[in-house]
């Protein structure tokens, strides 16, 4: 358009669909500003032929309802965004910020969104301390878990919420409930406060992190969004410092200051951000929006998410993958997700994922190399420390340091992918690279050697960062080039949920994968180290027994180091080939020349009605996208022809819609997880590891209740031959009645096959019938006393309990060996500490197995003090099956 006046147009692009759909409308009854009725200048063309624009004079409607979208030209000396209002849209906003005002707009992204990243990893270091000072072990595994659960579940949300009611006002209430959140984990008074408010927190966190990305969309150009993309790359891998924050908080302060430094951060960004975030305010009113929410959407997609995700947290941890628990999370999680697809499909009137966005090629490749960049980044932050632990003896803090090369490369790469993309128009070419150098630096993983050879582990990590970099964000750029207007930040919420899934299942899938292959290694581990180190490396024990390994004698410890390596190794080349297929599809993402030209999105009520009918008249503006236009598009697919709505390949069919007032729904799912957490915090068996010596290898599980007794008693409940800690939690009362009473619940697990305690061994090395002589009364012993130190519990106060003839006798053993330590013992079934004695361990004594052993109270009395001598004190209070005597 040259010289002259303003006037009604149609911005014009031929597409290869040849379907029109609606982008922006003129009001022909609205007087123009006055800045606008004089001559302009010729806005600066781009010369490609990408950038060419068809503009068509038409006949303006004053009856025509809004457009979502309106498009716009760069035009030197604009008017002030409270001048300009043509057809109802407003300036750019790219185009009516200052340099000072983009800073400080993105600079409030970045911290919130560095605040929302850092606190899922700030407070595992602090664990520890924390179960401590609450006298609850629930914390092992709810203090993280229930962020991530909240993020997740209800990520889908946000998008479209920010749909109805704005990005600016959505974005400030998800950094609102973050600075509450936080504000209610630094002030926690018990664990089952801060689990909650942890979940209030993740709530906060997960709308932060989704709606950072949709307010850069909305606030740049295509062009230009992959610079500001790249430095959101950036913030996620300097968040990795969250333990190291942590560690210094807990150690140099208190825990309470990972939750309290949020405030003012989050508090200033919130502040600036009411100033500077220049968006569109469609100004809702909350009764009409509330009514155009996907409820049931929400529902089931929050369902399917809390029971899957609770599954993973759950298998082989808390329960086995073959408990009823779990497996019934995973079936009813799968169907909650079928439910929730054919409610976005038939039902919804507004969906939270539209189901259109997976019928084009390109965007289903773009999700999926998003998805699996993200199923392979996390191990190298996960599972390389565990490497240079395991196999090469660094310490925790090391191995931090070592994975800086992966660390940094990733951050560099990310923001020069971002700036390659700003200056050349060009996505795929990062996106493809990078998946190269992906799977290249993963696959060079495998070539790493059981021995510290520093320039490959340094030259493989830089090839990897190089690799993952570029692929934070560039997939979403294409995914955002492809779907229409209306989808934006729907599609950017479904990118952002789908990648936190694929993170949380690759940790699972990769630790199953190395505690298979270290199991598999169990029968050579137990020929060249023995049963009772072996049994501390195998399966699920070996990530935990990390420590041990640098304390054994140079040869076992090179088998150790050998066995670890070679089951990470076999975990690496899993990664390379999900890194692989993640490649091959990267290659079917679509190719589009990105405009310097912006579209911005216009948000509320108006503008989901007017994207949803569509065009009904002649006197609405038209519009078609040709290859001439501002972007280029590649591997498109064949023509598809338009249904009623005007978009491609729908029918416009009415959908139906659950328009009930039921937001009731999403506050019931919000509280359910708080109160499954708080639940679960009171209804948990946690392992232990590391409280002392445990030369045989046993399990150690504690029950903590939510409300302990000041000084709480201990009971130690030992399960019965072929038992487990599992099955004595599940069967017997005691959990239940710590509840009540508030004592603390410790039940060890027999680490032989056959799940026998060994009862027998009284001078052999390691001796059970000797005070502490090992085996397993005293891992047992060690036990008891990390939980009186750990928790305050009263060493006056600690009985043990067994069932049938294996756990009743250990119970007498214990009292034999530790009547210093126990106070009490009640024995149901078995024979007196001594009877049971061979010289192997956990071997058997027929005469005494056959009750042939009958000897008068002053025998067992002197055997019992002939287990432990030298000591004066009083004995432990016995009570045992009589028909052995004693």
């Amino acid at each position: 358009m040259g010289m002259g006046t303003w006037k009604p147009f149609a911005l014009r692009t031929a597409d290869s669909n040849d379907c029109s759909s609606t982008l922006s409308q003129v009001n022909a009854t609205r007087p123009l500003p006055s800045s606008l009725d004089k001559p302009h200048p010729s806005p600066a063309q781009d010369t490609s032929k990408e950038d060419a624009i068809e503009l068509e004079p038409i006949q303006a409607a004053s009856s025509a309802p809004n457009s979502p979208t309106i498009s716009h030209n760069e035009k030197p000396s604009p008017p002030s965004l409270s001048q300009v209002e043509v057809g109802g849209g407003e300036l750019a906003p790219e185009e009516g910020r200052t340099r000072m005002e983009t800073i400080l707009v993105v600079g409030a992204l970045a911290s919130a969104l560095f605040l929302a990243a850092l606190d899922i990893t700030i407070v595992t270091v602090a664990i520890p301390t924390i179960t401590q000072e609450f006298h609850s072990t629930a914390g092992y595994t709810w203090i993280g878990s229930a962020y991530m659960l909240a993020s997740a579940a209800m990520a889908p949300m946000w998008g479209k919420v920010s749909d109805i009611w704005g990005r600016k006002p959505i974005m400030l209430i998800a950094v609102g409930i973050f600075w509450v959140g936080s504000l209610l984990c630094a002030m926690s008074r018990n664990m089952g406060m801060l689990i909650a408010s942890r979940a209030v927190q993740g709530l906060g966190g997960g709308g932060i992190i989704i709606l950072v990305n949709i307010c850069i969309s909305d606030l740049f150009s295509m062009r230009k969004r992959g610079f500001y993309f790249g430095i959101m790359g950036i913030v996620w891998v300097a968040a990795s410092v969250g333990p190291v924050v942590g560690g210094a908080f807990t150690s140099e302060v208190t825990w309470r200051w990972c939750f309290w430094v949020n405030l003012p951060i989050s508090g200033i960004g919130m502040f600036l951000l009411a100033f500077v975030l220049k968006l569109h305010n469609p100004r809702t009113p909350m009764k009409q929006g509330l009514g155009a929410v996907d409820w049931l959407g929400s529902l089931t997609v929050v369902g399917a998410t809390l029971m899957i995700l609770l599954a993973l947290e759950f298998g082989g941890v808390i329960h086995p993958w073959g408990s009823p628990m779990v497996v019934c999370l995973i079936v009813f999680g799968f169907i909650m997700a079928i439910l929730f697809v054919v409610v976005e499909w038939k039902i919804a009137k507004y969906p939270i994922i539209p189901i259109r966005l997976f019928g084009v090629r390109s965007n289903l490749a773009s999700i999926g190399t998003s998805a699996l960049q993200g199923f392979v980044f996390i191990s190298g932050s996960y599972y390389l420390p565990l490497y240079l632990q395991s196999v090469l003896g660094a310490s925790p803090l090391e191995s931090g340091l070592y994975i800086l090369p992966y660390a940094a490369s990733s951050s560099l790469v990310s923001a020069l992918s971002g700036l390659l993309i700003k200056k050349t128009g060009k996505y795929l070419p990062p996106i493809i690279s990078g998946m190269v150098f992906m799977t290249l630096g993963f696959g060079l993983f495998i070539d790493l050697e059981p021995t510290a050879n520093w320039p490959k582990i340094i030259l493989y990590q830089l090839i990897a960062g190089s690799g993952v970099g570029p692929n934070f964000q560039s997939p979403l750029i294409a995914l955002q080039t492809m779907v229409e207007p209306r989808d934006m930040a729907s599609a950017t919420a479904t990118y952002g949920f789908v990648r936190q899934l694929c993170t949380a299942v690759s940790i699972v899938i990769g630790g199953v994968v190395f505690q298979n292959r270290m199991q598999a290694q169990y029968p050579q581990l137990v020929s060249e180290l023995g049963p009772e180190i072996a049994n501390f490396l195998s399966g699920a024990n070996a990530a935990s027994s990390v420590g041990l390994v640098a304390q054994l004698p140079d040869a076992q410890r090179r088998i150790a180091q050998q066995a670890y390596f070679d089951s990470l190794r076999t975990m690496y080349i899993m990664y390379t080939a999900f890194s692989a297929v993640g490649l091959i599809v990267s290659c079917f993402i679509g190719s589009r020349k990105l405009s310097k030209d912006h579209q911005e999105h216009k948000t509320g009520l108006d503008s989901l009605r007017a994207a949803r009918v569509g065009p009904r008249s002649t006197s609405q503006v038209q519009a078609r996208r040709t290859l001439s236009a501002d972007m280029e598009r590649g591997n498109g697919g064949p023509s598809r022809p338009c249904g009623n709505d005007g978009n491609p390949g729908e029918k416009g069919k009415k959908g139906k819609f659950f328009n009930k007032p039921a937001f009731f729904f999403d506050y019931c799912c919000l509280s359910s997880l708080v109160a499954m957490a708080s639940a679960v915090s009171a209804a948990s068996l946690q392992q232990v590891n590391n409280f002392g010596a445990n030369t045989s290898g046993a399990r150690m599980y504690i029950y903590v209740p939510d409300q302990a007794a000041r000084n709480p008693p201990i009971i130690v409940a030992i399960h019965y031959c072929t038992g487990t800690a599992q099955a004595s939690y599940n069967d017997s009362p005691y959990a239940r009645l710590a509840d009540r009473h508030g004592f603390i619940v410790i039940y060890p697990e027999s680490p032989y096959s056959g799940g026998c305690w060994d009862v027998s061994s009284p001078a052999s090395s390691p001796a059970t019938l000797t005070h502490n002589g090992g085996a397993n009364s005293n891992p047992i012993a060690n036990m008891v006393a990390y939980t009186i130190s750990q928790d305050k519990a009263a060493a006056s106060r600690v009985f043990v309990t067994g069932t049938s003839s294996s756990g009743a006798m250990i119970t007498n053993v214990l009292a034999a060996t530790y009547p210093n330590l126990f106070k009490a013992a009640n024995a149901y079934a078995g024979v007196p500490a001594g009877c049971f004695h061979t010289d192997t361990t956990a071997g058997r004594n027929s005469t005494c197995a056959n009750g042939q052993e009958i000897h008068p109270q002053d025998v067992w009395a002197q055997t019992a003090l002939k287990i432990y001598p030298g000591y004066t004190g009083p004995p432990t209070q016995d009570s045992h099956h009589p028909r052995f005597g004693g």
